[in-house]
Protein backbone atom coordinates (compact mmCIF):
# COMPACT_ATOMS: atom_id res chain seq x y z
CA UNK A 1 0.00 0.00 0.00
CA UNK A 2 1.45 3.40 -0.91
CA UNK A 3 2.00 6.10 1.69
CA UNK A 4 -1.00 8.06 0.41
CA UNK A 5 -3.39 6.50 -2.12
CA UNK A 6 -4.90 9.96 -2.71
CA UNK A 7 -1.50 11.66 -2.86
CA UNK A 8 -0.61 14.10 -5.60
CA UNK A 9 3.10 13.23 -5.72
CA UNK A 10 4.72 12.57 -9.08
CA UNK A 11 6.81 9.52 -10.01
CA UNK A 12 10.03 11.58 -10.21
CA UNK A 13 9.59 12.85 -6.65
CA UNK A 14 8.75 9.34 -5.43
CA UNK A 15 11.98 7.86 -6.76
CA UNK A 16 14.00 10.81 -5.42
CA UNK A 17 12.37 10.28 -2.04
CA UNK A 18 10.89 13.77 -1.96
CA UNK A 19 7.62 14.40 -0.10
CA UNK A 20 6.97 10.70 0.47
CA UNK A 21 3.82 11.47 2.50
CA UNK A 22 2.18 12.57 -0.76
CA UNK A 23 3.29 9.56 -2.82
CA UNK A 24 0.56 7.38 -4.31
CA UNK A 25 3.27 4.99 -5.58
CA UNK A 26 5.14 1.93 -4.40
CA UNK A 27 8.49 0.87 -5.84
CA UNK A 28 9.36 -2.59 -7.07
CA UNK A 29 12.46 -4.29 -8.38
CA UNK A 30 12.47 -6.30 -11.58
CA UNK A 31 12.98 -9.96 -10.62
CA UNK A 32 15.31 -10.38 -13.61
CA UNK A 33 17.67 -7.95 -11.86
CA UNK A 34 17.48 -9.62 -8.46
CA UNK A 35 16.01 -12.86 -7.21
CA UNK A 36 15.50 -11.44 -3.73
CA UNK A 37 12.04 -10.21 -2.76
CA UNK A 38 11.53 -6.53 -1.95
CA UNK A 39 11.74 -5.87 1.79
CA UNK A 40 9.24 -3.53 3.47
CA UNK A 41 10.02 -3.09 7.14
CA UNK A 42 10.48 -6.60 8.47
CA UNK A 43 8.37 -8.18 5.74
CA UNK A 44 9.43 -9.45 2.33
CA UNK A 45 6.90 -9.58 -0.47
CA UNK A 46 6.79 -10.67 -4.08
CA UNK A 47 4.61 -8.71 -6.51
CA UNK A 48 3.45 -10.54 -9.62
CA UNK A 49 3.36 -7.56 -11.99
CA UNK A 50 2.22 -9.69 -14.94
CA UNK A 51 -0.83 -10.84 -12.95
CA UNK A 52 -1.50 -7.30 -11.75
CA UNK A 53 -1.37 -6.05 -15.35
CA UNK A 54 -3.83 -8.78 -16.38
CA UNK A 55 -6.17 -7.75 -13.55
CA UNK A 56 -5.91 -4.09 -14.57
CA UNK A 57 -6.73 -4.92 -18.18
CA UNK A 58 -9.65 -7.19 -17.21
CA UNK A 59 -11.13 -4.52 -14.93
CA UNK A 60 -10.59 -6.48 -11.70
CA UNK A 61 -8.26 -3.75 -10.43
CA UNK A 62 -9.48 -0.19 -10.70
CA UNK A 63 -7.49 3.02 -10.24
CA UNK A 64 -4.21 1.09 -10.49
CA UNK A 65 -1.46 1.43 -13.05
CA UNK A 66 2.02 0.07 -13.54
CA UNK A 67 4.59 2.67 -14.53
CA UNK A 68 7.29 0.81 -16.44
CA UNK A 69 10.99 1.61 -16.34
CA UNK A 70 10.84 2.93 -19.91
CA UNK A 71 7.85 5.17 -19.12
CA UNK A 72 9.63 6.51 -16.06
CA UNK A 73 12.82 7.21 -18.00
CA UNK A 74 10.84 9.06 -20.70
CA UNK A 75 9.12 11.17 -18.02
CA UNK A 76 12.43 12.00 -16.37
CA UNK A 77 14.03 12.95 -19.71
CA UNK A 78 11.03 15.14 -20.58
CA UNK A 79 11.46 16.87 -17.22
CA UNK A 80 15.16 17.53 -17.90
CA UNK A 81 14.36 18.77 -21.42
CA UNK A 82 11.66 21.07 -20.06
CA UNK A 83 13.98 22.56 -17.46
CA UNK A 84 16.80 23.02 -19.98
CA UNK A 85 14.48 24.80 -22.42
CA UNK A 86 13.82 27.63 -19.96
CA UNK A 87 15.17 31.01 -21.10
CA UNK A 88 18.88 31.59 -20.47
CA UNK A 89 20.70 32.47 -18.31
CA UNK A 90 19.53 29.90 -15.82
CA UNK A 91 19.15 31.00 -12.24
CA UNK A 92 21.16 29.15 -9.61
CA UNK A 93 17.96 27.48 -8.39
CA UNK A 94 17.03 26.30 -11.92
CA UNK A 95 20.57 25.01 -12.50
CA UNK A 96 20.26 22.98 -9.29
CA UNK A 97 16.90 21.56 -10.45
CA UNK A 98 18.41 20.57 -13.79
CA UNK A 99 21.38 18.88 -12.11
CA UNK A 100 19.07 16.97 -9.73
CA UNK A 101 16.89 15.88 -12.65
CA UNK A 102 19.94 14.72 -14.62
CA UNK A 103 21.13 12.74 -11.61
CA UNK A 104 18.16 10.37 -11.93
Amino acid sequence: MPANVDGKGQPHSHIRGGNSKESPYISTTDPSVTGAPKEYGGSKIHIDTAKIQQDIESGKLKDVEIVTHDELMKELQARVDSLESKPQPHSKKLKEKIERAKGM
